[in-house]
Order: structure tokens, then sequence, then C-alpha cells
């Protein structure tokens, strides 16, 4: 109501005492009387539609805010999704342009990078790790891996608990990823999922999660 009576006042204010106001304050109530008359309630809002939006650039997913960081084809990742996709409940998604296994929370991650402030680059570059794993390890493990030279701290998830494994450094033991997934899986996963686990594995160990992979 207020910009309405704004928008009729501006106007009859360019002319007040019957004389026109041609300097720079008349031509000022002129047009802010004119937007807000024509739009009473509130100031026009300039849409331009006419402009296009930049394109995305390719490697983005449809609706990602990260280009996509990995190939079909990367070494290990074939095997990283079997064992991780056997465990209950398990599901893939794509975040930060890569490969992520939850159940419902995160427990694996395929690729990554840790900061080169540590190995002698400059503050904020980053490490590539394109073929490793990302696993949350115990605190009681933590000090024995991180001293294996396969492990490194992963930028963004090492402070919360996690290490990566390269798996290009040597040959790869596929049943000890199964274990350190298996060990990451249990500790972000549900109950219930943990009592179907436990079922799964009674009789038979943790080598039953497991890539077949000769």
């Amino acid at each position: 109501m207020f910009a309405h009576l704004f928008g009729e006042l501006l106007p009859a204010a360019a002319h007040i005492g019957g004389r026109a106001f041609t300097g720079l304050l008349g031509q000022y109530c002129l047009r802010v009387g004119a937007r807000l008359g024509t739009h009473p309630g509130r100031l026009s809002k300039r849409t331009d539609t006419d402009v296009p939006r930049p394109a995305r650039p390719t490697g983005y997913a449809a609706g990602m805010p990260h280009p996509v960081m990995f190939s079909e084809h990367d070494p290990g990742l074939a095997d990283v999704r079997a064992i991780a996709l056997a465990f209950p409940g398990a599901l893939e998604k794509i975040s930060w342009g890569r490969p992520v296994f939850c159940a419902p929370k995160m427990f694996a991650v395929y690729g990554g990078s840790e900061k080169a402030s540590g190995k002698g680059g400059a503050k904020g570059d980053h490490v590539p790790h394109p073929h490793a794993l990302l696993i949350k390890v115990d605190d009681s493990d933590r000090r024995a891996l991180a001293a294996d030279r396969r492990f490194f701290f992963p930028a963004y998830l090492g402070p919360f608990g996690w290490l990566g494994l390269d798996l290009t450094v040597t040959d790869v033991d596929w049943a000890e990823v199964g274990e350190l997934m298996d060990a990451s899986y249990r500790m972000g996963a549900p109950k219930k999922l943990l009592r179907q686990l436990d079922q799964r594995q009674s009789g038979s160990g943790p080598d039953m999660i497991r890539s077949e992979t000769p």
C-alpha cells in the first residue's frame, strides 16, 4: 500500500505548485514513481531472460558441482565396487566426482588426494591419488597403517578418521581390502545391517566379503 501510494505521489511531486521540475529531482520522481506504480508493493525486478547462461564445462554430470574424476576402466574400481556392494544395504553414488559407497553412511570412496604441503609442495596444492581406496579406520589401527607407504592421509576426510590406500603402489591384496572395508562399514552401519552382516559371515569370517578376482 505504501509503495502504491508512493507511485502516485512521486510523479505529482515533479510538478509541485504547477511548475515542472526539469532537473535531476524531477526526473528521479518520474522514473521511480513509474516503477512503483507499475508494480504496487514492490520494486520492479530486472530479468535478464535474453542473456544466455554459460554452458556447463564438459566432464560434469547433470546436477553435479564437481567434474567426473574417474573412468569405469580405472584399475581396481571394478573390484572395489564388487566388494563394497556385497555389504548389506550398500549402494553407490557419485559425490565430489568420485564413486562413494554408503550404507547409509559413507564407508568407502574410490579415488582421492592428499595435501602437498607435507611433501615439499606449495600450501594449498594437492597430490592426486586417482586409483585409491579411502576408508575409515579405528584409532587403534591408524598408527600402524599410516606407517605403511601404501597409505596416505587424505585431504578433507583425513581429520575425520579416514586413510587412503593407493592401489598402484604394490600388488593389491584383495582379502586385506575386504577386511579394511569391513571395518569401515562396521563403524557407521546401523545395527540392523550389522546383524545381517554377522549372519552372513557366521562360520566364514571376513574373507567372505571379497572380490572373486583370481
